[in-house]
């Protein structure tokens, strides 16, 4: 497989015979005639993840190429306008991913997804420390991306972001507004209220990563 992100707003991929593609519902711009779309993903569980993790209701697209030579296809994600969570108001950018690099478990910011190889699974993830998730200006709902493939995210233009690689027993405090998304399996569950916290002005908690695990933060961001 060969997928090719040169074009700006278009993602070109090139399927070899027997491979699949997973792409968001309604993004194909075209595609060779040997490359057979369905839904997947369809079951209510499945369907409700996706949902509560920013994502259509619908099920997602698997693109598979049935044919006996390499087939083309073309994903169009500069995609504006309103989702559950947020409305796009700049141009979106693709940022690529492999979750193996990552511990096969990425949690990020609602509605992010795009497209993913096969392999990778779309649903959410709850952040039950409320001084983090409510009153530390975090998310208690996000979305979470879990398998052993590459996944494709949206994020806005004007975003650039930091990698913190985080090394084995490595512990590192993050205000919640900072984060773009995470190893899940770095996040420290349990994170009390801390009073002393809220009176230096970061909410009631933070997030407490502890390695390994990596971790994307905001370097730039919009107002």
């Amino acid at each position: 497989m060969i997928v090719n992100l040169k074009t700006y707003g278009i993602v070109d991929v090139l399927l070899k015979p027997g491979e699949s593609f997973l792409g968001e519902r309604g993004s194909m711009a075209f595609c060779d005639g040997d490359v057979l779309y369905e839904p997947f993903g369809a079951s209510v569980i499945e369907s409700v993840k996706r949902f509560l993790g920013g994502e259509s209701i619908f099920p997602m697209v698997k693109f598979s190429n049935n044919g006996m030579a390499a087939a083309t296809l073309k994903l169009r994600y500069d995609i504006l306008g309103k989702t559950w969570h947020n409305l796009h108001h700049a141009k979106s950018d693709i940022l690529v991913l492999n979750l193996l690099d990552l511990g096969g478990d990425f949690t990020v910011h609602p509605g992010c997804f795009f497209a993913a190889t096969s392999g990778v699974s779309v649903g959410c993830f709850f952040d039950f420390s409320l001084g983090r998730s409510v009153f530390g200006f975090g998310r208690l709902i996000q979305q979470k991306l879990i398998g052993n493939g590459t996944v494709f995210l949206k994020k806005n233009r004007l975003i650039s972001l930091d990698i913190k690689t985080l090394a084995v027993d490595q512990v590192i405090t993050v205000d919640p507004a900072e984060i773009f998304g995470y190893s899940t399996s770095a996040l420290k569950i349990k994170s009390g209220f801390s009073i002393k916290s809220f009176l230096v002005g970061e909410g009631f908690s933070s997030y407490t990563f502890k390695g390994p695990g990596t971790l994307y933060t905001y370097t730039q961001k919009p107002l």
